[in-house]
């Protein structure tokens, strides 16, 4: 489904992913991604607006927190993820 207030087309998945906060990680699922942003089911509260970085199996990527809701959160990259794919892990590790 594409909705039509993106900028880009955003796939429809699950991974299991970490979201690592300031205040440590956060067991997370993705639900959907996108080049700009992607959506997580998330295991515990976390606070909006907050900096946080992605990971995955297949991405790490740095993203700001731009709602929450049911436990759930929208995600938005500071890296366009088309232009800039996101890195692999096993470069970071």
């Amino acid at each position: 489904m594409v909705r039509k207030n993106r900028a880009g087309e955003r796939g429809r998945l699950i991974w299991s992913a970490v979201l690592i906060t300031r205040t440590g990680p956060v067991p997370a699922r993705l639900a959907n991604l996108s080049e700009g942003g992607a959506k997580v089911a998330i295991q515990k509260p976390i606070d909006g607006e907050e900096d946080v970085v992605l990971q995955t199996k297949q991405m790490f990527a740095a993203a700001r927190i731009v709602w929450t809701h049911d436990g759930e959160a929208g995600l938005e990259f500071y890296r366009n993820q088309a232009t800039s794919p996101p890195v692999p892990v096993e470069k970071v590790a």
